[in-house]
């Protein structure tokens, strides 16, 4: 099997700069090199981010031993030339490990495609929220409140609850007239009063009634809620859901129905990112994309089928219980034939698969007798 790399962004270096994890390597090779093949026209990559026809290694350096897997940083000069392609692209990875050539699976993190680590130019920047739009200019109207005593005052131009009865004034002889500077200074301090208050976004006043409490004038902003699958449409709407850090679970959603909308190379995206977050259906999804057996140009951003890749994602689902990933699995295996071990461990999976009910992987499994 070739060698499991996972390339995750180095936040310490910055952007452009990534890590590359090799699994089940615990010692440190005193050679070390990559050389990138693209599949497109075969050439290589140059340290210069030039591609050609002559066969290139790049040295690499910095290697250091972590949890028993070998962890190697990369420059610009290697991930903007990765995450930079067009999807369709696809690489072939041989790292060359004190004389010993051995073939890579590289899984690209979305941490370094969507922008964190995603070429050497600077970061995208998460959408900011724009502000509330500023209220019309003028005093505005708030509707009335009625409370259980006495009906609101109103005056020209402002309605609104008090919270205390005003005293009715002395219409007798005389009484209106004396009053009339009184009402006069009132409405304009009501009016100044109220003006300010929805200005500030506050009722003038503070309704003491529950139905007052529980309709307020003007409602408080419900906070933002993060961009829902639903409206994924491009790349940037995927990299913003993917940087809000969504659960497996949503992720793989998200990519279902990317795929059911006929955006393979964004569903593979976000099945990648759930996949790396232990989602077994994703596993199996992105399985299904490389898969001889599955694969189609409607279904998937891959130009042809690649079953050695297609095993490896069925692999860890395969592990976790799932009874398609263990005879498609087990099949791809036996079909490679890249050795007897292989072969045996091909027929393993499909002996799993039926024990545990499988008609198809039993079927199997007597053509080989």
């Amino acid at each position: 099997m070739p060698l499991r790399v996972d390339l995750s962004y180095d936040a310490g270096r910055g952007p452009g700069h990534a890590l590359a994890r090799i699994a089940g390597i615990a010692t440190l090779p005193g050679d070390l090199a990559l050389r990138i093949a693209r599949n497109s026209d075969g050439h290589y990559l140059n340290a210069d981010r030039s591609w050609g026809p002559s066969e290139r290694w790049l040295p690499l350096s910095g290697a250091r031993v972590e949890g028993g897997d070998l962890q190697v940083p990369l420059g610009p000069e290697i991930v903007d030339s990765i995450v930079g392609a067009p999807p369709n692209i696809r690489f072939q990875y041989l790292f060359r490990l004190d004389g010993r050539d051995e073939p890579a699976k590289v899984t690209i993190g979305s941490d370094v495609r969507t922008g964190s680590g995603g070429g050497s130019r600077a970061p995208e920047p998460r959408p900011v929220q724009p502000p509330p739009s500023p209220l019309p200019p003028g005093p505005l109207e708030p509707p009335p409140v009625l409370t259980a005593g006495e009906p609101p005052v109103t005056t020209t131009g402002t309605t609104g609850p008090v919270d205390r009865p005003i005293d009715k004034p002395d219409t007798g002889s005389g009484g209106l007239t004396r009053l009339i500077p009184w009402l006069v200074g009132l409405a304009g301090l009501l009016a100044g009063m109220t003006g300010a208050a929805w200005y500030l976004k506050v009722p003038p006043f503070a309704p003491k009634t529950a139905e007052a409490e529980a309709t307020p004038a003007i409602p408080a902003p419900a906070p933002q809620a993060a961009a829902a699958p639903a409206g994924l449409e491009t790349l940037a709407d995927i990299n913003r859901f993917l940087q809000g850090n969504p659960s497996p679970a949503d992720a793989f959603q998200a990519g279902q129905q990317m795929q059911e909308r006929g955006k393979a190379d964004l569903a593979m995206l976000l099945f990648q990112n759930a996949a790396r977050g232990g989602q077994t259906e994703a596993l199996v999804a992105l399985a299904r994309m490389y898969d001889p057996e599955s694969w189609s140009p409607t279904t998937s951003p891959l130009p042809a089928a690649d079953a050695e890749t297609a095993a490896y994602w069925y692999e860890p689902a395969a592990q976790a219980g799932d009874v398609l990933a263990q005879r498609r699995l087990g099949k791809l295996l036996i079909d490679l034939n890249l050795s007897p071990q292989q072969r045996e461990q091909g027929i393993a999976w499909l002996t799993k698969a039926r024990d545990a009910g499988d008609a198809e992987a039993a079927k199997m499994l007597e053509t080989l007798k």
